[in-house]
């Protein structure tokens, strides 16, 4: 069986997650799309589903209307089991270095896919990751500031509510720090990529 497209693909993985989120059946789902006038079988959502068919365009607003969401939403779905987007596009003809929440501003017409604005995407997103990173940064400093404050007082007392709560906020920063320069890594990584086009 061939592999459907990128695209179709998305499309297929977000039919079935937006009829599971409505709890409706694939049958419910059906007959909810004949009463708005198009012809779709339980068969078709299926095979669409199970990635066997795609959605022709017709049955992409008729989903979309069914379920209660836009053809926007459909096709700029990205599925869970997506490999690392480095390896590949998330939807057909669309730049390897493009990410789902790009995807969606360009479907939407607030951006476009062209080199340039892929690099400004990504420095954007760099400058408002430096500007988390220093909140951040800054709330932990202020945890680990009360806690010295404490000094001798915070051994003593390290079972108290307020304490715990104390080293919980400086952990915390840790770990948040930590996911903004690994984000930051795999930004600067994209732009150097970008910048070999």
């Amino acid at each position: 069986m061939p592999t459907l497209p990128p695209t179709s693909l998305a499309v297929s993985a977000a039919v079935a997650d937006q009829r599971e989120a409505a709890g409706l059946t694939v049958d419910e789902l059906a007959e909810t799309v004949r009463h708005l006038g198009h012809r779709m079988t339980s068969a078709d959502i299926r095979a669409i589903e199970a990635g066997e068919a795609p959605a022709t365009v017709d049955d992409l607003v008729a989903l979309a209307v069914a379920l209660g969401t836009t053809p926007v939403v459909l096709l700029s779905h990205v599925p869970a089991d997506l490999p690392d987007p480095d390896e590949g596009q998330i939807a057909t003809g669309v730049p390897d270095d493009v990410i789902g929440a790009q995807l969606r501003d360009w479907m939407e017409g607030r951006t476009s896919l062209d080199r340039q604005s892929r690099v400004a995407y990504w420095r954007e997103r760099a400058s408002r990751l430096e500007l988390l990173r220093t909140h951040h940064h800054e709330q932990q400093e202020a945890a680990a500031a009360e806690l010295a404050d404490l000094g001798e007082l915070a051994l003593q007392e390290a079972d108290a509510g307020p304490v715990i709560a104390l080293h919980e906020r400086v952990d915390e920063g840790d770990r948040l720090l930590n996911q903004c320069d690994r984000a930051q890594a795999l930004i600067e990584h994209r732009l150097e990529r970008l910048a070999s086009l």
